[in-house]
């Protein structure tokens, strides 16, 4: 059966990165670890020896080529839940530790949570025993899940997160709070999981995630450790939190816990309200136009620099902010304005007079300033009538060509 990845299995390298889809890695090494084979009652943990390759953009570290499905499935089919009381101690008092620090850093008050990979719903028991949650739990065990529901009276779901219709389900911003804890790292593609997991979560709810955590260099951190083959990608917590930001996600607390064998990032994120996410998109959108006005602007100072005069077509919104953010190009003895409208004609556009074409008898260069591709090819029809033998630049121009266009 397919993994779902788009990987090429007879290639050395992998053709993407399974968080955020950047194509460049590099190889790390080949990692001796241990490939758990589920038997009847335990784990029979085989020595084996897997290629790991990091990021170069987000640094995730992840195993390739990885496990086949068949053997991922087979392996949270089989795997059976330790019911010794010294296991139980142990992961109760990790519980306790995550709970106090989500009590810390968000407060427990009433509301849903759902965990993903919640095994045996041990973690959920204990929440919905000390604060009163109403709790879900999504695990694709049917024995994890099976035991989750007979001993700790817990509702689930046996599914793995992505082949869930959220919608379908009613599961769509259904909870306050969605807690992950060392779940990611068994997901093929991390990238696609965190994207389904927020939207698990209600505008201004909270996300908690906990992975294998790296830093550098990575070779003194993963190399020659003994990790679990099922175990596909370990997490730098830059990358991940600036992956998490692309999804609405603003992350505000954050936690590094080497008390364990095995390094943790603890992470909680505060999903946007539609207010909020609303904003942040306007507030994007007027960064990247601001952007492309400065770039504009850039290109109008090197005409200013190279030419005597320069001849502007369009005295309208684009060139206004332009000259607005780069007040400095505001230069009325070097640029003259022309606009065919006739309401403009004879008024000032930040000082410098408008002008109809008809009364400039000559220009060194020509730059046409509106931003929409369908004005500037009309103006240039106009410039090419008018100006046949003056150069032409275009300031907005979809091409990152700097060169001049050449009207004969």
């Amino acid at each position: 059966m397919d993994t779902g990845l788009s990987y090429n299995r007879g290639m050395q390298q992998p053709d993407y990165c399974p968080l955020c889809r950047f194509d460049r890695t590099r190889f790390v090494d080949s990692v001796r670890n241990l490939d758990a084979h589920c038997v009847t009652d335990a784990l029979d943990l085989v020595e084996t020896h897997s290629c790991y390759f990091v990021c170069e953009q987000c640094g995730t570290v992840f195993q390739y080529p990885p496990p086949t499905f068949d053997e991922m499935a087979n392996y949270f089919k089989n795997t059976k839940v330790s019911d010794s009381a010294i296991f139980l101690d142990v992961k109760k008092d990790l519980f306790q530790q995550r709970l106090g620090f989500l009590k810390t850093h968000i407060g427990l008050a009433s509301g849903r949570v759902v965990e993903v990979g919640c095994r045996e719903g041990n973690f959920l028991k204990l929440l919905k025993d000390t604060y009163g949650y109403d709790v879900f739990g999504i695990d694709p065990s049917e024995h994890a899940t099976q035991m989750a529901r007979s001993v700790n009276g817990i509702d689930t779901k046996t599914a793995t997160l992505e082949s869930l219709d959220l919608k379908a389900e009613g599961l769509y911003q259904a909870f306050d709070l969605a807690y992950v804890m060392h779940a990611m790292e068994y997901v093929y593609e991390p990238g696609p999981f965190l994207t389904q997991l927020v939207q698990l979560i209600k505008p201004g709810g909270y996300l908690y995630l906990e992975v294998p955590y790296l830093g550098y260099p990575y070779e003194t951190l993963i190399c020659g450790k003994y990790i679990f083959r099922q175990q596909l990608s370990h997490f730098l917590g830059s990358g991940l939190g600036l992956f998490l930001k692309s999804l609405g996600i603003t992350v505000t607390e954050t936690l590094i816990d080497i008390g364990h064998s095995y390094p943790s990032f603890q992470v909680i994120g505060r999903k946007m309200s539609y207010a909020e996410l609303g904003e942040s998109l306007f507030r994007q959108e007027l960064d990247h136009m601001n952007a492309r006005y400065i770039e504009a602007g850039q290109k109008l100072n090197h005409l200013i620099t190279d030419y005597s005069q320069v001849a502007l077509w369009g005295a309208g919104y684009d060139l206004h902010r332009v000259l607005t953010l780069m007040p400095s190009l505001i230069q009325p003895d070097k640029l003259v304005l022309i606009d065919e409208n006739p309401n403009k004609q004879g008024k000032q556009l930040c000082g410098i007079p408008i002008r109809a074409s008809a009364s400039v008898t000559t220009a060194n260069i020509l730059a046409i300033t509106p931003s929409a591709e369908a004005l500037r090819q009309d103006i240039l029809k106009d410039v090419q009538q008018r100006f046949p033998d003056v150069p032409v630049v275009e300031l907005f121009a979809e091409s990152e060509k700097k060169d001049t266009l050449n009207i004969v």
